[in-house]
């Protein structure tokens, strides 16, 4: 039973393919957009983002763990929810940059 758990528990294999970047976060972000129309979603992405191998579903599964976050760390606020998500790419590096932000009060000087 433990060695099943054990193998339950694992992080599922990577299965990189070619994807578009960009496709999959807005998938994300159009979830989040419908569930939360009270937060103002700001979106910049990279126009110029190659098509390049990853897990498409483990990126989503990252994707909507920050999202979640921010949507945790705006929950109580009275001003204006805001979560802003970017991509970009680095030609030089040859990387893919995803930030995502939000104007939510952060973590206390305690956690």
């Amino acid at each position: 039973m433990v060695n099943e758990f054990s193998h339950f528990a694992r992080f599922p294999e990577s299965s990189p393919a070619p994807h578009d970047l960009n496709e999959a976060l807005m998938e994300v972000i159009a979830l989040f957009q419908q569930a939360h129309p009270e937060i103002q979603m700001k979106v910049q992405l990279e126009s110029k983002m190659p098509i390049f191998e990853f897990d498409r579903d483990q990126i989503k599964r990252v994707m909507i763990n920050l999202f979640d976050n921010a949507v945790s760390a705006l929950s109580g606020s009275s001003w204006a929810k805001k979560i802003a998500v970017s991509s970009h790419y680095n030609d030089q590096l040859q990387i893919a940059v995803i930030e995502l932000k939000d104007n939510g009060l952060g973590m206390s000087q305690k956690s």
